[in-house]
């Protein structure tokens, strides 16, 4: 639940830098171009030139705050929100952290979740805030790790104490199996091909 709680926090700060945005943003009117002094007093709209996913330019202009550029404010707003979603990051892998030998000895199905939780929070934060990290990530990966190792060691000291525990005793068997084994062992060289009657029991060895 931690995960939802600090993604709600998110989303609620990145709502507010849209509103920010949309506030600011002054639609461009067509054939628009910007004043080419910079010192022109009229120039109180300051573009941001951002690229689609066509590598096309797209101008957006803001109205300026007072003194400060509207540009300004976007982007000082914009890396707040990075901000904000790295220090979310960072607090999560320290508390994953505090919790690695737990997490290392839990159920598979739990851990399952936990990591499909966490990672579910990663690609939500990094959306959001429009920045990567790496913090929780390697926590993550880390713990996953640690967990395998654990896992891995836990059946293997059960298939030792099964093994060790097992009991062995004497069984009677027929005559006819002991000469099986004894000419199959004795084969130095060449195939022992065995046949099944399948009208019975009898097993047919040759060379």
């Amino acid at each position: 639940k931690i995960f939802q709680v600090i993604l709600d926090i998110l989303r609620r700060a990145a709502g507010v830098h849209r509103l920010l945005v949309g506030a600011l943003k002054k639609p461009d009117p067509e054939g628009f171009q910007g004043p080419q002094d910079p010192q022109d007093p009229q120039g109180s709209d300051e573009s941001n030139v951002t690229h689609d996913q066509n590598g096309s330019e797209n101008q957006t202009l803001f109205i300026s705050v007072g003194d400060v550029p509207g540009s300004v404010v976007v982007n000082d707003s914009q890396e707040i929100l990075g901000a904000v979603g790295e220090l979310a990051h960072h607090r999560c892998s320290r508390l994953l952290g505090i919790r690695a030998q737990a997490h290392a000895k839990m159920p598979l199905n739990e851990f399952a979740k936990l990591f499909e939780a966490a990672l579910t929070f990663i690609i939500s934060a990094e959306r959001l805030c429009g920045k990567q990290s790496y913090a929780l990530r390697g926590a993550l990966l880390s713990q996953a790790k640690g967990f395998l190792e654990t896992f891995h060691a836990s059946k293997v000291n059960q298939l030792t104490i099964l093994l060790e525990n097992e009991s062995w005793t004497q069984a009677d068997i027929p005559l006819d199996f002991q000469d099986i084994v004894q000419r199959i062992a004795g084969k130095q060289q060449g195939r022992v091909h065995v046949t099944v009657d399948k009208g019975s029991s009898d097993l047919n060895l040759d060379e």
